[in-house]
């Protein structure tokens, strides 16, 4: 008993010393990888390029106006690694500092500082997306007018840079994605396509579900494209 007391504590200030060797951890930047242009209707993915190609070419005034590229990003960029807990963007023309929280291979890189929005969509709480910030909060503010009184919904949340860890590799995701919405016909509103490009999630693909099951979304076709910047350990 007496020498697992005296063994115990060196084995821990080895495993902890050895940890400490391996800090701070670089990935540097290493080129981007663009996706395919994935076509989805309520009944499952369009693999015949022919027909997927047609209905591209049907909206072919938000693909060109979304450009389907990667973001700009600075090539000199490094991601480094202080603390398990602590990262800092840098580069050239960027510093930026962020807590890394790690929930299974996803990073959540979190900057300190709170930002406020009216809009719960854009990369917060879109079921389209995998990634949202973890810490949210809602506030509201005091109503106006009218009654019962109106009242506008602000959503305070601390923006986070989402990265998906492969070992080796870290991953920077980027998505463009449309939602064509077409109502029940009624003689007032036709479809209509709106979406977002270069936004920095990863596709929800349980959310074919949901437009598959649900008979309240009016989502009747989705164009997906995952891209990442990617950048590899040092």
């Amino acid at each position: 008993m007496k020498r697992l007391k005296i063994f115990l504590p060196l084995f821990v200030f080895l495993a902890c010393e050895k940890e400490e060797i391996n800090l701070p951890e670089v990935y540097v930047f290493r080129g981007f990888e663009t996706g395919t242009v994935r076509v989805f209707t309520k009944e499952g993915e369009i693999t015949s390029d022919l027909l997927s190609g047609k209905f591209i070419a049907n909206n072919d005034y938000f693909v060109e106006q979304n450009s389907f590229e990667l973001p700009d990003f600075s090539q000199d960029l490094e991601i480094i690694f202080e603390t398990k807990g602590k990262a800092v963007f840098q580069g050239a023309d960027t510093v930026m500092t962020a807590n890394a929280t790690r929930v299974a291979n996803k990073i959540y890189f979190e900057s300190n500082d709170t930002l406020y929005s009216d809009n719960s969509l854009i990369n917060m709480r879109d079921p389209r997306f995998q990634f949202s910030p973890i810490t949210q909060t809602d506030v509201v503010e005091a109503g106006f007018g009218g009654f019962p009184p109106v009242h506008n919904f602000i959503y305070g949340y601390r923006s986070c840079v989402y990265a998906i860890d492969y070992g080796q590799e870290i991953k920077v995701p980027f998505i463009n994605i449309l939602d064509k919405k077409c109502p029940p016909p009624d003689g007032i509103i036709v479809c209509n396509a709106s979406g977002v490009a270069n936004i920095n999630n990863a596709f929800n693909e349980n959310y074919l579900n949901v437009i598959k099951n649900s008979t309240f979304t009016w989502v009747d076709t989705l164009i997906v494209q995952q891209n990442y910047v990617v950048f590899r350990k040092e």
